[in-house]
């Protein structure tokens, strides 16, 4: 005899709609996370073998404890 009350059936399907709902929304935020993400990042260029380029290398660690004691 495995009889649900209806209030029970109820609630389970109210609480289906609510994931559902929910997995939709968290679906449709990430995507426009990632379109913002991407705007905001933009296209990287990329550079041919052989290209002359310029490097920052004010972030390069050469082991040294100080710029004065590196090779010259």
């Amino acid at each position: 005899m495995e009889r649900k009350t209806p209030s029970v059936e109820e609630f389970l399907e109210g609480m289906r709609m609510m994931r559902r709902e929910v997995e939709e929304t968290l679906k449709k935020t990430n995507q426009i996370m990632k379109e913002k993400f991407n705007k905001k990042k933009g296209n990287k260029k990329e550079f041919a073998v052989g290209e002359l380029v310029w490097i920052d290398g004010s972030q390069y660690n050469d082991g040294r404890p100080t710029k004065k004691l590196s090779f010259k």
